[in-house]
C-alpha cells in the first residue's frame, strides 16, 4: 500500500564533515527497497529536529561550532528547553548551500527520486521554531522576524537553484 518511500533524517545522518556526503545507510536499505519494488523515493533532511534535543542536535558536529545555537525555552515549567541554530549566520547559510549541491549532484536526475521536500527551518523542516503557547519567551532562534523571513526566503532560492530536474515539495 506504499507508492513513495519517503526518508526523513537529520542533516548529521547525511553529512558529517565538509565537502562531501556521508548518507546514513538507510538511504542505501530504501533505494534498494524501491527498486526490488518498483517504487520510488522522496526525502527531506531535516535542519532540526526536537524530538533528539537535548542531547544531541540534527546539525552536524563539524557545524555546531561554527554556527550560534540558541536555547528556546519552554514556558511550561518542567517541559525541556529546544536549542535552534541562527539560520541566518553566514556559516549556516553556506553549509546549507554546500548540502544542496552535494545532494542534487548525487540524486538530481536520478529517475529513482519522486520529489524534495523543501529543507525549511526549523522543527523537523516545517519552517517553524516554537510549538509552545503564543506569546512565547522566545519563540525564534533569529532576534529579527525580517532576518528569519530573508533567511527563509533564501534557503528556498537556494534549493530551486540546486534541484534542476526533481521536482521540489513543500509542507505547509
Amino acid at each position: 500500500f506504499v507508492d513513495v518511500l519517503y526518508i526523513r533524517c537529520d542533516w548529521r545522518d547525511v553529512q558529517s564533515r565538509p565537502g562531501r556526503l556521508d548518507l546514513h545507510p538507510v538511504w542505501a536499505l530504501t533505494r534498494d527497497a524501491a527498486r526490488r519494488r518498483g517504487r520510488r523515493v522522496a526525502f527531506r533532511v531535516q535542519l532540526s529536529n526536537p524530538e533528539i534535543q537535548p542531547a544531541t542536535l540534527a546539525l552536524p558536529d563539524f557545524l555546531q561550532a561554527k554556527v550560534p545555537l540558541v536555547t528556546i525555552r519552554r514556558p511550561v515549567p518542567g517541559s525541556p528547553d529546544r536549542v535552534e541554530p541562527r539560520y541566518d549566520h553566514p556559516e549556516f547559510q553556506r553549509a546549507f548551500r554546500e548540502l544542496n549541491e552535494l545532494l542534487a549532484a548525487e540524486l538530481d536526475g536520478d529517475p529513482l527520486v519522486e520529489f524534495a521536500d523543501l529543507m525549511m527551518y526549523g522543527f523537523w523542516g516545517e519552517g517553524h521554531t516554537s510549538d509552545y503557547p503564543s506569546p512565547s519567551p522566545s519563540p525564534s532562534p533569529s532576534p529579527d522576524p525580517a532576518l528569519a523571513e530573508r533567511a527563509f526566503v533564501d534557503m528556498t532560492e537556494r534549493q530551486i537553484e540546486a534541484w534542476r530536474r526533481v521536482p521540489l515539495a513543500v509542507n505547509t
